[in-house]
């Protein structure tokens, strides 16, 4: 197999591929966030059947919108008997911050049921519009909740029903975070079976059980998306290691795929009576240039030959051919054609004290 690559094509791949990877890179590295901040606001959460968790909940709540990037957008989004979706806030500033705290703080949690399939319907409805509109930020949930699933009265058929939901929204590139503060050791089922249809939705998915301190469940959340994210850093790092790995083989393929010099040089010192000749393969060398010369490093070295320098045969393409081409102060002469610089089978040349015949072939 031959490959005709050129020069022009190996820089545009190159750029290409550094593109890629700076434009993968920059994608985590400067992240813009769309933040959906969903919290469960029946009375369980304030001790109606259960501790009063709501102000340490809220809390984290806050804590978690002074760590936000300028740039960054949060929608709040509670629910219980119906979901109450609140306007989007773009957080660029310590006013934006202040703004979005008061939401918190004005939420109160008095429902009397935890309609959790009407929340997942309606929540991930909010995360496919937004980011439809906003494709280069990354989408965040994250669900807050003590209960899995409670629907008010003339809606339980719709108890639990997770995988129309999963089915509707599978393959998204979301981030999505249940923090649960619920005690799910009785129901390991139930959490299972929301685990797996989540991962559905998207393979960011996490569930966090938050239920001996409620306050660390935002906490963790936000180490395991630090962790998420180091993962593809190292991702993008094994793929730019692959691309200057790919480079430096096509490359290689690209010298050794070039065109070659190819057959025999006799060669004597003309300054003898009666020389010997020497016979020389170029084909064996498998090289584009041929350098020729009295230093080490040369091809063929001649120890005696009388020249400053060194002079090379090169594999010329469109079309294939030979050219002599000498170092300043280096004089290459035909002696059976003009000086063309062109060599073809069977012409004679003299560079210094030594004759040279080529033989193609």
């Amino acid at each position: 197999m031959k490959f005709k690559i050129n020069k022009s094509a190996l820089c545009i791949f190159a750029v290409t591929a550094a593109l890629i990877i700076f434009s993968s890179g920059r994608a985590i590295a400067e992240p813009n966030k769309n933040v959906i901040l969903v919290l469960d606001t029946s009375m369980s959460m304030i001790g109606f059947g259960g501790n009063n968790i709501m102000d340490k909940v809220k809390s984290s709540i806050e804590n978690y919108i002074d760590k936000l990037k300028d740039g960054d957008k949060v929608t709040f989004i509670t629910f219980d008997t119906k979901v109450t979706i609140y306007p989007t806030i773009l957080i660029d500033d310590k006013n934006d911050r202040d703004i979005a705290k008061k939401y918190i703080s004005a939420i109160e949690a008095k429902g009397l049921w935890t309609y959790t399939i009407d929340m997942l319907k309606n929540v991930f409805k909010k995360a496919e519009e937004i980011s439809k509109a906003e494709k280069d930020r990354k989408t965040v949930i994250v669900i807050m909740t003590d209960g899995i699933d409670d629907p008010p009265p003339g809606h339980r058929k719709d108890l639990f029903d997770i995988k129309s939901v999963s089915s509707e929204y599978s393959g998204k590139d979301w981030w999505i975070y249940f923090i649960s503060f619920a005690d799910l050791q009785k129901n390991e089922k139930l959490k299972g079976e929301l685990e797996k249809e989540l991962k559905k939705v998207s393979d960011k998915s996490q569930f966090i059980d938050a239920k001996d301190v409620p306050e660390k469940g935002i906490e963790d959340m936000q180490k395991s998306m630090k962790a998420q994210e180091g993962l593809q850093w190292r991702a993008i790092l094994i793929i730019a290691a692959a691309v200057i790995i790919l480079l430096i083989i096509i490359i290689r393929i690209a010298k050794k795929g070039g065109p070659k010099v190819k057959g025999r040089l006799e060669y004597w010192n003309i300054e003898i009576l009666d020389p010997y000749i020497e016979k020389f393969d170029l084909t064996k060398k498998m090289s584009g240039e041929i350098v020729i010369g009295k230093k080490a490093q040369c091809h063929l070295y001649i120890r005696d030959i009388t020249i400053s320098g060194n002079f090379s045969i090169i594999a010329l393409k469109n079309p294939v051919r030979l050219s002599i081409k000498g170092e300043t102060g280096v004089d290459v002469m035909f002696k059976n054609k003009e000086s063309s610089g062109i060599l073809t089978d069977g012409d004679i040349f003299q560079a210094g004290n030594y004759g040279f015949k080529y033989i193609a072939g």
